[in-house]
This record gives C-alpha cells, structure tokens and sequence, in this order.
C-alpha cells in the first residue's frame, strides 16, 4: 500500500483545519488500500493555526505540520516546502478547497 501525502498550506486557518480534518480524513478513510498522511504547512499565520496544528499532532499520527515564515515571499513557497518533506505521493491542495469528490485511487 502507498502513502498519499496531502499538503495543506494554511495562513490564518484557525477556524477552517478543523472542518478541513474532518471532512478529509472521513473521505480517505472510506477508500481502500490507501493511506495517508496530512501535512499542513504554515505560513506565517498570526492568529491560532500553529496551536491548532499542534494539537491535531497530538490528536493524529497522520497529521504534520512545518511552520513557515514565507508569506512575504511567494504564494508556492508552502507548497514546494510540503511536498519537499512528504513521505509518499504528494498532492499540493488548499484547506478551503471542499473534498466531497476524491477520486479512487484504485490499484497503484
């Protein structure tokens, strides 16, 4: 079984990784043969993300996180960050992003 590692960029995602969490990991959990890992990457948030991250941690061995002080740099800085430090096959996404929709990954 591979590893899917998705990457999460959050700035000043404290309200929206909770709903983010339970959404995803609800949908990959109903697939077969997949496993997964969530790596959050923030950016420089000011407000209660990293807590919120940490406290997933704890919460979720799938769960990672990295701190970023890049948000003054470029917008891809996160993601190229994540997907530099991703144990399987990464997927660069967004927390606002709804994931109603994976598709199967079927036979790897």
């Amino acid at each position: 079984m591979k590893l899917i590692s998705i990457i999460v960029p959050c700035l000043n995602e404290q309200e929206v990784i909770p709903i983010f969490y339970r959404t995803v990991t609800e949908v990959l959990d109903s697939l077969e043969n997949a496993e997964y890992e969530l790596l959050f990457v923030d950016d420089g948030s000011d407000d209660r993300t990293l807590k919120v991250l940490k406290e997933l941690k704890k919460k979720d061995r799938r769960c990672r996180y990295l701190r970023e002080r890049s948000r003054y740099l470029c917008r891809t800085h996160p993601c190229k960050r994540g997907l530099c430090r991703a144990d399987g096959c990464g997927s660069a996404g967004s927390a606002k992003v709804p994931w109603g929709n994976v598709p199967d990954v079927g036979d790897w």
